[in-house]
């Protein structure tokens, strides 16, 4: 065979156009990578319900346009909303640098807030997570999460969080459960028997929240406070208000000694809560 030396590029491009072409009829176009909600609370509505870009809303902090870093970042927040700032770094393989440029732009425009549980020394110290804001989830195109006025994000999360723990036990269990006029932070049912559950993140009004949960029918009630010293201060004032038959129906624990607590952040198992009912 012989070849031609002087062969133009316009000959070789008439050459080469049909095996090009055969390639590229079976190359698949490469997809970005979506992450999908594991939560069926956290369904977003269809498009014709969010508008043509549900990354930006009409007014306020959040109104210009998401960057796709920062999409991507929000979106981690709803279906890991449990991860602390270190742990969504080294899941999104952000750098420590970009994940706080990242975490201060969704604060900063409104979008998230941060939210620090305290879990003791010994239990995991102090974990701060992120959770969405209001205006967080309308970007989203998620549906807005009732949350109680005057309610703090750490109250929030630990309410959310204890009604899934009894949830997932088989038990029938609300957040702000009422009963005769009275709301309990979370409420569950056991053989019969209605539950309070009040999160205490200071000792204030514990005393008066065990009060009025026992008068309004309530059989019993597990008083959830922040530390050992917190703990101690409750205890001495429902000593000091309530009749020992009573006294014999409330039972302070921990915060973190709530099992869930462990198989969150994993530091010791804590003692589940509903075997002291």
């Amino acid at each position: 065979m012989r070849f031609r030396k002087d062969v133009t590029d316009e000959e070789l491009a008439v050459v080469r156009e049909a095996p090009i072409a055969e390639l590229m009829r079976h190359v698949v176009p490469a997809r970005v990578p979506e992450i999908h909600r594991a939560q069926n609370e956290e369904r977003r509505p269809s498009e014709e319900n969010v508008g043509p870009d549900r990354r930006c809303s009409t007014s306020g902090p959040d109104a210009s346009p998401l960057s796709d870093d920062l999409h991507l970042y929000l979106d981690s927040v709803v279906e890991f909303p449990n991860d602390t700032t270190t742990q969504r770094a080294q899941r999104l393989a952000l750098s420590p640098d970009k994940s706080n440029r990242m975490k201060k732009e969704a604060i900063e425009r409104g979008l998230a807030e941060e939210i620090s549980l305290n879990l003791g020394q010994v239990t995991g110290g102090l974990v701060k997570l992120l959770g969405l804001s209001p205006s967080g989830r309308r970007v989203l195109g998620l549906a807005p999460q009732p949350r109680p006025e005057n309610v703090s994000a750490e109250h929030w999360w630990w309410q959310r969080n204890i009604c899934a723990y009894y949830r997932s036990l088989g038990l029938e269990t609300r957040i702000e459960k009422t009963l005769n006029g009275k709301r309990a932070d979370v409420g569950f049912l056991k053989s019969g028997r209605a539950i309070a559950v009040e999160v205490e993140l200071s000792p204030k009004n514990a005393a008066v929240n065990v009060q009025q949960d026992l008068m309004s029918g309530f059989s019993d009630v597990l008083v959830a406070c922040t530390n050992a010293r917190a703990r101690q201060a409750i205890e001495a004032q429902l000593d000091e208000v309530l009749s020992h038959i009573q006294r014999a129906r409330v039972k302070v624990i921990l915060l973190s000694e709530f099992s869930f607590v462990k198989r969150l952040f994993g530091k010791r198992r804590g003692k589940t809560a509903l075997q002291d009912f």
